[in-house]
């Protein structure tokens, strides 16, 4: 409501652009994507005496949505999105149904995204920006990132086990790029690709403990609707974490954490409750 509020007054909430209530339109976007998702989950597996809550849960979700698409401009946020309509749509049917949705479903979201002049001139500018950064005068968005994730490539090249430590990004990116003129010569903190970074610091031993972290998810003894909205949220920041580092940035890192603390912990067998308990 915060975002509306401040969308539709020109009101700007702390030092945020307009319509913007959580940090940036990026982390805006993410933590939208993951509470519709939320609302999606609520509704499907909400005890019958809570189904007067349904209607609450459809405005909510409806009012979300269209924020997403028409008023928070975050690719991060549309990635997200798509990857959580497909972990619905695969968790709501069973059998060879269930590819089939979880397959038209994020296209038919994508489609509706491309109705939209703030999400389809947010898509086309990123798309301009990765093809025109080899000439770009200035740095862009998408056009700092295909220059940065080179500069790391080459720079994983020179240590690719071990990496340049834990840390030791920064120091070694700006050796990487010292002596390139202009924006291209910019020394980084992140190179926006969870994984490079990952590599780079650590190594390809480190990418291995890191992938087995992101396994150990995965191997949580939880069901039902938990393991879907944990596991949901995971599989939503691999995907965003190609174009950043979303499980080491402060705010979107530590909300995946707690999330998937919360819901993918284990049942506690002394309250008598099965694994299966729905809402």
């Amino acid at each position: 409501m915060l975002s509306y509020l401040s969308w539709l007054s020109g009101v700007l909430i702390y030092r945020y652009p307009r319509g913007i209530a959580i940090r940036n339109h990026a982390t805006q976007g993410m933590i939208f994507a993951v509470s519709l998702f939320a609302i999606a989950m609520l509704a499907r597996y909400a005890r019958p005496a809570a189904l007067g809550w349904r209607g609450f849960l459809l405005g909510a979700g409806l009012l979300i949505f269209a924020n997403l698409i028409f008023i928070t401009p975050g690719r991060s946020g549309y990635l997200a999105l798509l990857v959580l309509v497909m972990v619905t749509a695969f968790s709501l049917v069973s059998g060879g149904k269930r590819l089939i949705l979880a397959g038209i479903a994020p296209l038919l979201v994508g489609s509706l995204l491309l109705f939209s002049p703030v999400a389809r001139q947010g898509i086309a500018q990123g798309l301009d920006e990765m093809r025109s950064y080899q000439t770009a005068p200035q740095p862009t968005d998408m056009g700092v990132r295909m220059v940065m994730w080179q500069n790391t490539v080459a720079l994983i090249k020179e240590r690719p086990w071990l990496g340049c430590g834990t840390g030791g990004f920064s120091e070694a990116y700006r050796r990487q790029v010292a002596g390139q003129e202009g924006w291209r010569g910019q020394g980084a903190d992140d190179p926006h690709n969870q994984f490079l970074r990952t590599i780079a610091e650590q190594g390809i031993l480190g990418l291995l403990v890191f992938l087995l972290f992101i396994g150990a998810f995965f191997r949580q003894p939880v069901r039902g609707v938990y393991r879907v909205l944990g596991l949901g949220a995971v599989l939503a920041w691999c995907a965003t974490s190609i174009f950043n580092s979303h499980f080491s940035t402060f705010v979107e890192g530590r909300f995946l954490y707690l999330w998937c603390g919360a819901l993918l912990v284990p049942p506690v067998a002394e309250t008598g409750e099965s694994e299966d308990t729905e809402y």
